[in-house]
């Protein structure tokens, strides 16, 4: 399982997503077909290899802002909202391997995917209506992100309640 987390590196080093995301779920078969229990040194590769399957995900999920028309927004909405309930499905699946760095990193990405859905909303460009839609629509799109914003915020206190262990790291990319 190692040498396969190890190949799937070079490729993605290399550029080769293809590639990567082959052995990647490779590692991840290995690894539940072994019956690598959790929380052992060697949980560390399906559980890296399960949370980088989903990162191209995650950017397509980022780059999504609400501008334009009513009904160009109201697409948004929805293609963000189905990409949220992926995301959150994914990430999940990385938390049963029990491997520090991996954990802390998919609980942060949990966290951030509703942040960022709320602060798409509280930055969503207002389609020309009248003034009084205009308060309605811009009531109702902060009440909305409040919502995202709260699970957020859970979340977060849950990474820092939580914390980790005396001398460990969390992975870079990933530092509050």
């Amino acid at each position: 399982v190692e040498a396969l987390a190890r190949m799937a590196a070079m490729a993605a080093v290399d550029g080769n997503a293809r590639e990567h995301e082959r052995l990647s779920r490779e590692v991840i078969a290995q690894a539940e077909s072994r019956g690598i229990p959790a929380d052992t040194p060697a949980s560390v590769f399906p559980a890296r290899a399960r949370f980088e399957l989903i990162e191209p995900r995650f950017e397509e999920y980022s780059a999504i802002q609400f501008k334009g028309a009513l009904r160009v927004q109201g697409r948004l909405l929805q293609e963000k909202a189905r990409l949220l309930a992926e995301l959150e499905a994914e990430y999940q699946k990385v938390l049963p391997w029990k491997a520090l760095e991996w954990t802390t990193a998919a609980y942060f990405r949990l966290a951030q995917i509703h942040e960022l859905f709320a602060r798409s909303l509280f930055e969503a460009e207002i389609p020309e209506m009248s003034e009084e839609e205009m308060d309605i629509y811009q009531t109702a799109i902060e009440d909305k992100a409040r919502v995202y914003q709260e699970t957020a915020q859970q979340r977060y206190e849950t990474l820092r309640v939580r914390g980790l262990p005396r001398g460990a790291e969390p992975c870079a990319r990933f530092r509050l």
